[in-house]
């Protein structure tokens, strides 16, 4: 997988060209629109090293992780052990969605549902989804105006929904 020797860089790449908090703040906006309630917890599907499950920590969530990559989950570990903070991450498969908890939101960042291959993998996502009775999850899908012009145009426009 290309994400065994990627890792170790994913954090000093991504970090130049994303705004997470920004990431974060459109996703609970979306959040609020749909949701009666506050999401308390969240599990974040393609996880990658955490930085996005650090920041909805940060604005009071129980969060968890799951990804494909275990040296991804390795990082993410690595991360919360040095915060002194022992949180539920996964080395897995988000069609499977192998959790035992139950989420209120569940978030896809940076296009890892375009990791589904065909679309028995995205129905199977949907239906565990379903069965694990999680009440909204938001996924993102990567666009061109997203690499070239650091989130720009899809922030500002999600930011205008009310």
């Amino acid at each position: 997988m290309v994400y065994s020797k990627f890792a170790s860089y994913y954090d000093a790449i991504y970090d130049e060209i994303c705004n997470y908090g920004k990431d974060v703040e459109v996703f609970l906006k979306i959040a609020k629109i749909h949701l009666p309630e506050k999401p308390v917890s969240v599990i974040d599907l393609g996880c990658g090293t955490g930085k996005h499950m650090e920041i909805f920590e940060e604005e009071g969530l129980e969060i968890a992780g799951l990804d494909l990559s275990e040296e991804m989950i390795t990082l993410a570990k690595q991360r919360f052990k040095e915060k002194g903070k022992k949180i539920a991450l996964t080395s897995g498969n988000m069609k499977d969605l192998a959790i035992d908890q139950k989420y209120d939101l569940s978030t896809s960042f940076f296009g890892s549902y375009g990791y589904l291959i065909d679309e028995k993998d995205a129905i199977s996502l949907f239906k565990n989804i379903k069965e694990k009775e999680i009440k909204l999850f938001i996924f993102e899908f990567w666009q061109t105006t997203q690499v070239t012009d650091n989130h720009k145009t899809w922030v500002n426009d999600c930011l205008s929904v009310q």
